[in-house]
């Protein structure tokens, strides 16, 4: 029995939104502390910077999305001796794009939770 693809994409789009309002959340600390730090031009570009995570990661996954596609359509039409390679080689490649851009986005994550830590407990410059 097949599962019903409703339920492949139901944990997908959970993660996403659970992505969505983690980066906004620290979006709008990150603004806040930026206020409160007088309005820099460095406090500014590092509010912004759970953002450019959030994007960091769902392009890393996206790609990475696109690549299992086009492996699995390739195996589909590649001889049966070869499929077991061919399968391990497509799927390494189609992870090279989440190796990139994940560790990019949770150092900026992490980065921007320092840094909010460290402007919400310094006093205003």
């Amino acid at each position: 029995m097949r599962p019903d693809p409703m339920m492949l994409f139901v944990p997908a789009i959970l993660g996403v939104v659970v992505q969505i309002i983690f980066a906004s959340l620290l979006h709008h600390w990150g603004t806040w502390v930026a206020a409160r730090q007088g309005n820099g031009v460095w406090w500014r570009r590092v509010a912004n910077a759970p953002v450019v995570a959030f994007v960091c990661g769902l392009l890393g996954i996206g790609l990475s999305l696109i690549g299992f596609i086009y492996a699995f359509r390739v195996i589909e039409t590649a001889e049966a001796s070869e499929k077991s390679e061919m399968l391990a080689n497509a799927i390494s490649h189609a992870m090279i794009p989440t190796v990139v851009f994940l560790p990019i986005a949770w150092l900026l994550y992490l980065t921007s939770i320092i840094t909010f830590i460290v402007g919400t407990i310094r006093k205003r410059a």
